[in-house]
């Protein structure tokens, strides 16, 4: 059964044309609370700006789901919401890697573009959450050392958790997609950095938290998805300070510390977790 355009009918009844998925994003600077919409472009993408303490509308953005006249390609909310480089920006689907936006006007800054084709992939998990459920990691540290961590889009290929060698100066890191880690852009690649120590323990990862010394992670090891843990993993040398069970697989990006040291995790069986030191 399809509705008038198009739509299989449970699909309609089940899933929003404008989910609000990416989450929200705050700047602290200007009080402003950013949130995105839309499942596909040809649906409209929607983004809007507001006064973090008011909720009134600051600015917003219709038009991005269309950025051309010529093939009516255009942005689709991919990605969880960021401010990078002083942009708001998110995974923007298969024409366009990444969405970029003005933080004040909500202008788009990404550029026109008329080809047919699709040149980036995506699976974004909220909603495709049995496939694309794992995270990668891309993390300099202040010394200049890098925690490093591929996985796939689709969550099929892994490479291991590793902490790499600063770079040499004038030296660059390859640069990878976005969605898709595991695969490097076509050219030449730069020589790979130098690894320090690698996790070879198999572990696919849903979340990561760098705190200070530590760096928090859930998943599971390889295929074993009924062995989810939660582990806090000595950045210098990537043992495991401590690793607990889980009593189910945390959800992508699902974890987070409160400014008492109070660790949260949000698991995929609906329950919400919180972990304390024990009391001296």
């Amino acid at each position: 059964e399809f509705t008038e355009d198009g739509y299989p009918a449970i699909f309609r009844k089940l899933v929003s044309r404008w989910p609000v998925a990416g989450g929200v994003v705050v700047d602290g600077d200007r009080e402003t609370v950013y949130a995105a919409a839309g499942l596909t472009h040809y649906d409209g993408t929607y983004v809007v700006a507001l006064d973090a303490v008011s909720g009134k509308l600051k600015a917003s953005n219709d038009s991005s789901g269309n950025l051309s006249s010529q093939v009516e390609s255009g942005i689709s909310m991919q990605g969880n919401l960021t401010i990078a480089d002083g942009e708001l920006r998110f995974l923007g689907g298969g024409v366009y890697e990444t969405a970029r936006f003005d933080l004040d006007t909500l202008r788009c800054l990404n550029p026109e573009r008329n080809e047919l084709t699709s040149q980036y992939r995506t699976a974004f998990y909220p909603y495709y959450p049995d496939y694309g459920k794992y995270v990668s990691l891309e993390h300099r540290c202040e010394d200049g050392r890098y925690l490093c961590h591929d996985a796939s889009y689709e969550g099929s290929l892994f490479g291991n958790l590793t902490l790499e060698a600063a770079l040499a100066p004038g030296e660059k890191r390859p640069v990878k997609d976005a969605a898709r880690e595991i695969l490097r852009r076509r050219g030449k690649k730069p020589p790979a950095p130098q690894k320090l120590w690698q996790d070879t323990n198999d572990r696919r990862f849903t979340s990561f938290i760098v705190s200070g010394d530590r760096l928090l992670t859930t998943g599971h090891p390889g295929n074993e998805t009924d062995q989810s843990f939660l582990a806090a993993m000595i950045i210098e040398d990537g043992s495991d300070a401590w690793k607990i069970a889980t009593p189910a697989q945390a959800v992508k990006g699902g974890t987070a510390i409160d400014h008492e040291g109070r660790i949260y995790v949000a698991l995929e069986n609906g329950q919400l977790l919180c972990y304390s030191a024990a009391a001296e």
